[in-house]
C-alpha cells in the first residue's frame, strides 16, 4: 500500500497532467486508502472537467467513506443528472440518501434501477436492507431471495433474509435456513449467533445455550460468542453465569467495546458499582464508547456515590463530543401561536406501562386541545401494551420513529412545526438524544425520565422542582433548571391497587421493614445504616424485593454485607420481581419502607405511601 501511495503523489511534482492521466492516478490514492490526496486529485479533475460523471461519482463515494453523506450526495446528483442511464452512479446516490436518514427517497431510486436492470446485484441488495431498516420486513425479504437467486452462496445476503425473516417471527423458516447458512460457513460466529437468536424467540433458551457452547468448543478463543452466551443468561434471570462469561470475553476480546459495557452494567446489576465504574474507565480511557454506551455509563454514574457530583457533570459534557458533534443546526422558525394552539412534542421510547408512561398520561389527558396541540414520538421496541393505546388516545397525533435513523426522526418532527419539544427519557435505554442534537424543535427540555443533566447545548431547559435540584445544583447542569412550584411530576395511582391491611406489628414481634428499589441503590454505605436500624430493634426484619433476587449468587452477597454489619440471615428476607398486583399486596406486609441514598426512590415511593406505608 505504501508503494502505490508513494507513485501516486509522485504525480504533485509534475506538470499539471491532463484528466486522462489525473484520474487513475486519483483512484490509486483512493484504492490505497490515502483519502486525502485522492479527494485533492478528484477535484482537480473536476476543476478541469466538471462534468467528468466518472470523477463525480468516486468523489461522491471517497465522501461517503470520509462520513460526509450530505457532500457525497451533492456529487453523485450531478453525476447521476449527466448520466441517467449509470446504474453504478444511482446506486451511490441511494447509499447516500440512505446514510441521510432519506429512507424513502433511496428505495425510490434503487427501485427504478431494479427497474431498467432487474438482475443488479447491488441494487437489489441495498433494496433489501432499506427496507429491513423501514421495519418493512416482507418487503425486505422479497429482495433478499431475489438476490440470492442470483447469487446463493452470497453469505451476507443469506443472513440478510433469515434476519428479516426473524424480525418478521417467520422463526421456522429462518431456522430451517441457518442449517444452510452453517454449511456455507461452519466456523461463521454471526450464523451460530443468529441461529441462537432465532431459538431465543421461539421460547427454546436452553437450545440456544447448546448452539453458543457448541461454537466456543469450535473457537474457544472467540469472545463475542462468550459475550452473547452471556447475553441469554443474562435476560433470563443468571447474573452470575452472565458475569463469569462477560469476564471471559474481555480477556479473550478486550477490543470489542460491547463485552466491556455489558460487564460494566452486570457489576452494577449485582451492586459493585466500583468494578462498573472501573470498566467505564477503560473504555473512556481508550476512547470507544458509542453514544448509546456513554449513556449507559452516565445513568450507572447516578447510583455511585463515590463520585462527585462536579466529576458527574464533567462526564455528562463528554457525552456530546462522544456523540460526534454535527455543525450547528438553524434553530427551526417558531410557528405562529396567535390564535392557535400550543404545538407541544413529547419524544420517548417508554410510552408503555413504565413509570415515564405512568406518569405522562394524567398530563396528557388534562391538557386542553384548543389551547394546546400534542405530539407523541414514539421509540418504543418492544409491542405495545395497555398503557400505550391509552397514551396513544390521549395524545392529538402519534409518530412512532422507533425505525427511523436519527436524521430521518429529526426530519419528521421538524416537519410538525412544534413551538416546544420535551425529552422524556435522558441517558436511560432507548434514548433518541441524537434526535434532540439535531434541533427539530425552537425550544427544546428534557423532564421526568432521568434525574440529572443531559450534558447537551441544544436541550434549553429541564423541568424540575426545589426538592430534587435545590439553588445549589444549578452548576451541575448544561440546562437552565425551570422549577414547578410543587413537584415536577403527577403521581397516577393503579387502578388495581388492593384494600389496605393493617400494619403486620399488630401481630408480629417487631417491625417490618421494607425496601423494594432498584438494587444498584443500595450500596455498602446504605446496607450500613440500616444496619444499624436493625441492630437497636433486635426484633425487627429487613424484606428486600428486587428483581435481581432471582439470582442466588446475588442474596448471598448482600448476606455477607448485612453479616459484615452484624445482621444475620434470618432477620433478612429476599424477593424477586413480582406481578404488579401480588407487588402492591406486599405492601400490607410492611411497617415502615426505607429509602435509599443518593439516589432515592420516586416511583416506589409513590406506590409506597399510597399503599399506606411510611
Amino acid at each position: 500500500m505504501a508503494k502505490k501511495i508513494k507513485r501516486a503523489r509522485k504525480s504533485l511534482f509534475k506538470p499539471r497532467p491532463r484528466t486522462l492521466d489525473l484520474l487513475p492516478q486519483a483512484l490509486a490514492l483512493h484504492q490505497a486508502g490515502d483519502l486525502n490526496s485522492a479527494a485533492d486529485f478528484y477535484k482537480q479533475v473536476l476543476k478541469q472537467e466538471p462534468g467528468n460523471g466518472d470523477a463525480l461519482n468516486l468523489a461522491g463515494a471517497l465522501a461517503l467513506q470520509r462520513g460526509n453523506p450530505a457532500q457525497a450526495l451533492k456529487y453523485l446528483r450531478r453525476a447521476v443528472k449527466l448520466y441517467p442511464e449509470r446504474h453504478d452512479y444511482q446506486v451511490n446516490m441511494a447509499a447516500a440518501l440512505r446514510d441521510l436518514g432519506e429512507l424513502d427517497s433511496a428505495s425510490l431510486v434503487l427501485k427504478k434501477v431494479t427497474r431498467q436492470a432487474p438482475q443488479h446485484h447491488e441494487a437489489l441488495h441495498n433494496l433489501a436492507a432499506i427496507f429491513a431498516d423501514l421495519g418493512n420486513y416482507q418487503q425486505s425479504a422479497e429482495y433478499y431471495r431475489r438476490f440470492i437467486v442470483l447469487c446463493p452462496r452470497n453469505f451476507e445476503a443469506l443472513s440478510g433474509l433469515i434476519d428479516v425473516l426473524r424480525r418478521d417471527n417467520q422463526l421456522v423458516e429462518a431456522l430451517d435456513l441457518c442449517e444452510r447458512l452453517l454449511a456455507l460457513s461452519p466456523y461463521s460466529t454471526s450464523a451460530h449467533i443468529l441461529k441462537a437468536d432465532i431459538l431465543i424467540g421461539m421460547g427454546q433458551h436452553e437450545e440456544a445455550l447448546a448452539v453458543l457452547k457448541g461454537a466456543i468448543e469450535q473457537q474457544p478463543d472467540d469472545g463475542i460468542l462468550y459475550n452473547h452466551m452471556a447475553n441469554i443468561l443474562l435476560n433470563t434471570g443468571r447474573l452470575h453465569e452472565a458475569l463469569g462469561l462477560y469476564e471471559q470475553a474481555v480477556v479473550k476480546a478486550p477490543e470489542i467495546n460491547e463485552t466491556w459495557v455489558n460487564l460494566a452494567w452486570t457489576y452494577r446489576e449485582h451492586g459493585r458499582l466500583s468494578d462498573s465504574w472501573r470498566c467505564f474507565k477503560h473504555l473512556l480511557a481508550v476512547g470507544k464508547l458509542s453514544a448509546a454506551d456513554y449513556s449507559d455509563l452516565l445513568f450507572s454514574l447516578n447510583y455511585d456515590p463515590d463520585i462527585p457530583a462536579r466529576k458527574k457533570f464533567e462526564l455528562a459534557l463528554g457525552w456530546w463530543q462522544c456523540a460526534l458533534p454535527l455543525p450547528p443546526r438553524p434553530l427551526p422558525a417558531v410557528p405562529p401561536a396567535a390564535g392557535r394552539p400550543l404545538r407541544l412534542g413529547f419524544i420517548s421510547p417508554d410510552f408503555c406501562k413504565h413509570p415515564v408512561g405512568q406518569f405522562v398520561l394524567p398530563l396528557l389527558k388534562i391538557l386542553d386541545p384548543d389551547k394546546i396541540e400534542t405530539f407523541c414520538y414514539s421509540s418504543l421496541n418492544k409491542p405495545a401494551d395497555e398503557q400505550t393505546a391509552k397514551l396513544r388516545a390521549a395524545a392529538r397525533h402519534w409518530r412512532d420513529i422507533y425505525a427511523m435513523p436519527d436524521e430521518q426522526a429529526a426530519s419528521l418532527i421538524r416537519r410538525d412545526h412544534l413551538h416546544l419539544l420535551i425529552e422524556l427519557a435522558g441517558h436511560t435505554s432507548g434514548n433518541r438524544l441524537l434526535v434532540m442534537t439535531r434541533r427539530p424543535a425552537p425550544v427544546q427540555a428534557s423532564w421526568l425520565g432521568y434525574v440529572a443533566t443531559s450534558g447537551l447545548p441544544m436541550i434549553d431547559y429541564r423541568l424540575t422542582d426545589t426538592i430534587c435540584d435545590p439553588p445549589e445544583a444549578d452548576k451541575f447542569y448544561s440546562e437552565c433548571l425551570y422549577r414547578l412550584p410543587h413537584t415536577f411530576f403527577c403521581y397516577n395511582p393503579p387502578v388495581e391497587a388492593p384494600p389496605l391491611a393493617l400494619p403486620p406489628i399488630m401481630k408480629n414481634k417487631g417491625p417490618t421493614f421494607a425496601s423494594f428499589n432498584n438494587l444498584p441503590k443500595i450500596t455498602p454505605a446504605v446496607v450500613a445504616l440500616w444496619a444499624q436500624i436493625l441492630n437497636r430493634l433486635p426484633e425487627a426484619r429487613l424484606l428486600m424485593v428486587s428483581r435481581q433476587f432471582v439470582d442466588l449468587t446475588i442474596i448471598n452477597h448482600y448476606q455477607e454485607l448485612f453479616l459484615a454489619n452484624n445482621v444475620t440471615d434470618e432477620r433478612l428476607i429476599f424477593r424477586a420481581g413480582l406481578p404488579f398486583r401480588e407487588y402492591l399486596d406486599l405492601f400490607n406486609q410492611v411497617d415502615i419502607a426505607l429509602d435509599p441514598f443518593p439516589h432515592n426512590g420516586h416511583t416506589i415511593t409513590c406506590d409506597t405511601l399510597w399503599m399506606g406505608v411510611p
